[in-house]
């Protein structure tokens, strides 16, 4: 049924343009209609060029503004034809269905509108975070791009912009300080906020970051302060900005009807996310006590940040803003930045699966303690992928976030080649820092200490490795996350048992053996026996007539014995002296 209403939007389009492309059309058919934003004294359900009636005029605004260069409707709420809570090619072919009575139902109201899709939980929500990424992309964009009520992104419309106080000083000086910008929108469906911080733009902000040797004291609202508890850069950056963002947030919240259900979302990129980082803990209490806001539903969200605060102040953090989401991409240099600071708790890691071209094409989350952030950069060995800014970009940030899926455990396998262990793999998303390792009795989590004599591999660099371990019984490969937690294991390697195993008398007292085995090992032998072998055990052969099996070399031996009852047996063993052993088949008796 959709696809018939947006072959029928076409068909509209070219009886009124006479044909010529759909978008251009449409842009120029617009002109004929008033497609300016008018404020009509009360709101038409449908009405999205706001003339008063609904027609098929609405249906050409809503398309010049999604394909040509048109207005957003105004209130946004008037675009939105079948209350999903995004404005799309569907409201256009909801809106014909229902000009050209083909079935369709009337418009639906702002009243009865669903908000964008967004989960009210203190757990990170995908949706939410796709979001809040795209509203602090939207951050680096010049000024005018932000008048009020523009739509800066899905779901949301621009309140104010703001830009660092001219006449702010702070106590040193701070080159950038006076740079710093951030945004306020709203969702008109919800009455939810955001807060958006500007990320590091021009060089003065990177000064800016730099200014880590500095650490300045973090006062609260009632006066208590925790010495050398924040980066003074940033903190003077958040101070320029403060009083005007008091002043914005506290207009918006007076026509807020439900502040104790509606929700303030702190975000930001970069350096926008440590400043975002400080406006949270700082507002955070003054939402709550002065506005009636949920203490939950002050929420942070942000993107690429480089640590901002002392460990003294992570338990008031948490206490204040305990819905915060650091997200950070495992290459993104920036987020490792300023090591005598730390993260907040809750840190979201983004590993990307990426083609040939660096092209990601599917991300994997990791939740991790912010105090755990850790890379595998140069110093490791092998040296993984290097570390660049293609990571940090705030594009690539909500476009992996579009990549998110839940990925199955990734497939190992350890295999004998040539006597040898080998041990494969693969995975739906392979992490950048992620490994795979031979051990006996894996643990659940692995040390660096515990990592080094053993023999381990980045998984990006390949899907096998080929190691110099000889067969040995009781062996697994695990695959480790970037934080050497064990993801899947394989089973203890059992020794395959051979496909034959034969003893046969030749002329002349010449007893002849035979086997066929898939996974011999460097030390795997076939002895030959006096008495039954399971009796014996596998050490119990007749003097000088154990014979060591030569990996895909050799398939028989012979010894001469006249006269006697003999077995054979094919024995796996883990060395030539002291290691287990273990009898796989027995063959005999023979006379």
């Amino acid at each position: 049924m959709q696809r018939v209403l947006m072959v029928l939007v076409g068909t509209v389009l070219v009886l009124f343009t006479g044909g010529q492309d759909h978008i251009s059309s449409a842009q120029e058919v617009a002109k004929s209609f008033d497609v300016a934003k008018a404020q009509a004294p009360e709101i038409v359900c449908g009405d999205a060029d706001g003339s008063g009636e609904v027609d098929l005029g609405d249906a050409i605004y809503l398309i010049n503004y999604l394909y040509g260069e048109g207005s957003a409707p105004n209130p946004r709420q008037t675009g939105d034809q079948n209350c999903d809570g995004k404005i799309n090619i569907a409201d256009c072919a909801y809106l014909i269905a229902y000009i050209f009575d083909l079935g369709g139902e009337a418009p639906c109201c702002p009243s009865d509108a669903k908000h964008c899709p967004r989960i009210y939980t203190t757990s990170l929500d995908l949706e939410t975070a796709k979001q809040t990424a795209d509203l602090a992309h939207w951050a680096y964009f010049p000024v005018s791009d932000f008048s009020s009520g523009s739509i800066v992104a899905e779901c949301w419309e621009a309140i104010t912009f703001i830009d660092s106080d001219p006449d702010f000083e702070c106590d040193v000086v701070i080159t950038g300080q006076e740079d710093t910008q951030l945004f306020l929108a709203r969702d008109p469906w919800t009455d939810d906020v955001v807060v958006s911080f500007r990320g590091s733009g021009p060089l003065a902000d990177w000064i800016t970051d730099a200014q880590a040797a500095n650490p300045a004291d973090w006062v609260f609202e009632d006066g208590t302060v925790v010495t050398n508890a924040v980066h003074k850069g940033f903190l003077c950056a958040y101070q320029s900005v403060k009083s005007e963002l008091k002043l914005e947030l506290a207009n918006f919240i007076d026509g807020v009807e439900a502040s104790s259900t509606a929700r303030v979302y702190f975000t930001g990129h970069s350096l926008g996310g440590a400043l975002a980082t400080l406006a949270a803990l700082d507002l955070s209490s003054w939402l709550v006590e002065d506005f009636g806001y949920n203490r939950d539903n002050v929420v942070l969200y942000t993107y690429g940040a480089p640590r901002s605060l002392k460990e003294k102040l992570l338990a008031d953090f948490r206490d204040r803003v305990p819905n915060a989401h650091a997200v950070v991409e495992k290459t993104d240099p920036v987020p490792y930045l300023l090591a005598s600071y730390t993260h907040i708790n809750s840190l979201i890691e983004i590993n990307s699966k990426v083609d040939d071209n660096d092209i990601p094409k599917k991300t994997r989350l990791e939740y991790i303690n912010g105090e755990w952030l850790t890379g595998c950069g140069p110093a490791s060995d092998p040296v993984p992928p290097a570390f660049n800014f293609y990571g940090h970009d705030h594009r690539e940030y909500r476009n992996r976030l579009g990549l998110v899926v839940t990925p199955g455990l990734p497939k190992i396998e350890l295999v004998v080649n040539n006597g040898y262990f080998k041990y494969q793999w693969s995975g739906d998303v392979q992490g950048p820092c992620d490994r795979v390792v031979l051990c006996e009795d894996c643990p659940n989590v692995f040390t660096e200490a515990e990592l080094i004599l053993r023999s381990w591999e980045w998984v990006v660099h390949g899907s096998s490795q080929q190691t110099l371990l000889p067969k040995r019984e009781g062996m697994q490969v695990a695959y480790l996350d970037g934080y050497n937690r064990v993801l899947n294991t394989t089973p203890p390697y059992v020794a395959k048992t051979p496909t034959t195993l034969t003893i046969k008398r030749r002329p002349l007292g010449v007893l002849e053996a035979s086997w066929k085995v898939s996974d011999e090992g460097h030390h795997d032998y076939v002895a030959l026996y006096n008495k039954n072998p399971n009796t014996a055990g596998p050490s119990g052969y007749m003097a000088g007539t154990k014979h060591l099996v030569l990996p895909d070399i050799d398939d028989r031996h012979s010894w001469t014995r006249i006269g006697g009852t003999y077995w054979i047996a094919y024995v796996t063993a883990d060395a030539a002296i002291g290691g287990k052993r273990r009898i796989l088949r027995v063959a005999g008796p023979i006379n």
